[in-house]
């Protein structure tokens, strides 16, 4: 199944061939509605979104394709909030995402299914690239560096290095 996610879902079990309405997802900020989806991930049998208007963000999880969607909590409880507007990226059996919070980045992962998020605070490099999946582990680029995990839970940051036309 396809699902797309706006705050106006679609679905699509024929390969995006024809498409149904879904659900409206109710992503708000205490009073404010929120209509920009960001991003989103899909694996292990669950979709998550995450949305942001101006400073006020949201989440939302569904594990029956897009039927019903849910709002995921911080492990120990409360709103996921702290995990920005980040786009998340999926594999190893974990979600994981990064935003930035105006002094450091927030590493937020999910084992159960995106249902409860931990945080994680890493470098104090402004992450310049989306979250990725390799295969392997979670990447992510900051300014001449980029910092991987298997797990979402510990970075290691490495150097980059620049390549010239001609060089090595």
């Amino acid at each position: 199944r396809l699902v797309l996610a706006t705050r106006s879902t679609r679905r699509s079990s024929d390969r995006g061939r024809s498409w149904a309405m879904g659900p409206e997802l109710m992503l708000q900020s205490g009073s404010n509605d929120i209509w920009n989806v960001r991003g989103g991930a899909y694996g292990g049998g669950t979709y998550v979104v995450s949305a942001q208007d101006g400073m006020n963000t949201d989440w939302q999880v569904s594990r029956d394709e897009g039927t019903t969607w849910q709002r995921p909590q911080l492990v120990g409880g409360g709103r996921v909030d702290a995990c920005g507007s980040a786009r998340p990226a999926y594999g190893n059996g974990v979600f994981v995402s990064a935003s930035w919070n105006g002094q450091r980045v927030v590493f937020c992962r999910s084992v159960d299914q995106g249902l409860t998020w931990s945080l994680v605070l890493g470098p104090m490099d402004y992450p310049e690239s989306r979250m990725l999946f390799t295969g392997q582990g979670f990447a992510i680029w900051s300014n001449g560096k980029v910092h991987r995990s298997t797990d979402g839970s510990t970075w290691t940051t490495t150097n980059t290095v620049t390549r010239s036309p001609g060089g090595t």
